[in-house]
């Protein structure tokens, strides 16, 4: 690439929930925080409810109060572990992992054997806090029975919780702010694909792309849904833009047909109980989002279904690539830094350009990988500094600082 042309054929973007938040979606503190302190019930009781109240039946305050508790002790849980490392404050990715993880250990799905003694302490919170729940609502005498929840019920609801209240957080929101400089990108070539590979499950850059061809693996079968088909990567000439979400979207779900079928769905009516897939045929409500949350238990999803043919074309992508542009991502996911350090050393002229306007918070926040390779490979020209917000950022300085890099290796 030179100062005057880019190459977009080799170029590929990866971006994170830091470019959606000029467009006012929140980031991830501020939705653990509206998890944990909102007063969910008034909002049911003003007929208000969101998500996370629908999928609650029969008493749905104390069994709204019971999943809420449990996260807040699993909050309280993380916390504890992270001060030791002095690493802050828990939030929704590290509850719903823990909360995941615990959920898979009950179901012999997943063995740990460090989490057995936390189990036996959960029980044990777990039984104290429905006796007094049971006791506040007045299900504590013979009249009536009370209600019984165990730790693995209240998992499972934590989980879809969270997932919920995740997916309400990110709804769409206007205006659309901060993505000129993907404007910019499209513009250097009319006839080439823009590469974007997304972690976020907001539907902000569909929206961005409306007026373009969007290639992202669905294909409509109806005005308001459209069926996960993986061959449509290896069809999409026309589209302007190739769109990989990893982390799936808040209108992604798995439908079940009358056969049996598992399905991939992108539904774009707020109806997602009444959906027709193929010939009209009418489908069960969805068994669950197609979304990712959590920490390193999105390691393991990412080897099945919808999210393995992602990441199938992700890897496929990053051969083809020669410069990875970064923003808005915070190095914490250890499946994609690993894919990111093993692409960047497979070929000597791969280059990794991170846009970042405070880069000593993200070596803070970063995995330790983070600062391991950017020392290795900042010498080299290999990984490119631009401090500045992709909603501040031009392709013109991502140019410059690439040729400063580019200057300072080979005086090295």
């Amino acid at each position: 690439m030179t100062s005057s042309q880019w190459d977009l054929a080799k170029t590929t973007l990866l971006l994170g929930s830091g470019t959606s938040q000029p467009s006012g979606y929140p980031l991830t503190a501020e939705i653990t925080d509206t998890l944990l302190s909102k007063n969910w019930l008034f909002d049911r009781d003003q007929a208000r409810a969101p998500y996370p109240l629908n999928g609650v039946e029969g008493n749905y305050p104390l069994e709204i109060e019971a999943v809420w508790g449990l996260l807040r002790i699993l909050r309280d849980h993380i916390s504890q572990h992270l001060a030791m490392h002095g690493n802050g404050e828990a939030n929704y990715e590290d509850i719903y992992f823990l909360a995941r993880q615990l959920l898979d250990g009950l179901k012999g799905e997943y063995d740990n054997p460090g989490l057995l003694p936390l189990m036996f302490e959960l029980r044990t919170k777990v039984s104290i806090m429905m006796e007094n729940l049971n006791a506040n609502y007045g299900f504590d005498n013979p009249l009536k029975e009370p209600v019984q929840l165990g730790l693995g019920g209240l998992l499972g609801q934590g989980i879809d919780f969270i997932e919920e209240c995740v997916a309400g957080q990110l709804a769409p929101r206007e205006p659309i702010n901060g993505l000129q400089f993907l404007n910019e990108l499209l513009a250097t070539d009319t006839k080439r694909l823009l590469h974007v590979v997304s972690l976020n499950h907001d539907t902000l850059l569909e929206a961005h792309f409306a007026a373009h061809e969007v290639l992202d693996g669905f294909v409509p079968i109806s005005k308001d849904v459209a069926e996960f088909d993986p061959t449509s990567f290896d069809n999409g000439c026309s589209a302007r833009v190739q769109l990989l979400k990893l982390h799936g979207s808040i209108d992604w779900f798995r439908y079940k047909s009358n056969s049996g079928d598992d399905l991939a769905l992108k539904v774009l009516s707020n109806d997602r109980d009444r959906v027709k897939g193929r010939g009209g045929e009418a489908l069960f409500p969805p068994q669950n989002r197609l979304m990712l949350a959590g920490t390193t238990n999105k390691e393991l999803a990412y080897g099945s279904g919808v999210f393995l043919e992602l990441m199938f074309q992700f890897h496929k992508r990053l051969k083809e690539t020669e410069l990875l542009i970064v923003s808005g991502y915070g190095f914490a996911d250890k499946g994609i830094n690993n894919r990111l350090w093993a692409w960047l050393d497979a070929r000597q002229g791969n280059r990794l350009v991170v846009l970042h306007e405070k880069p000593d918070e993200l070596r803070r926040d970063a995995k330790p990988s983070f600062s391991h390779n950017v020392d290795r490979h900042k010498k080299s020209g290999k990984f490119v500094l631009v401090d500045k917000w992709m909603c501040n950022c031009s392709l013109e300085d991502v140019k410059r600082e690439i040729r400063f890099a580019k200057a300072e290796s080979s005086d090295n």
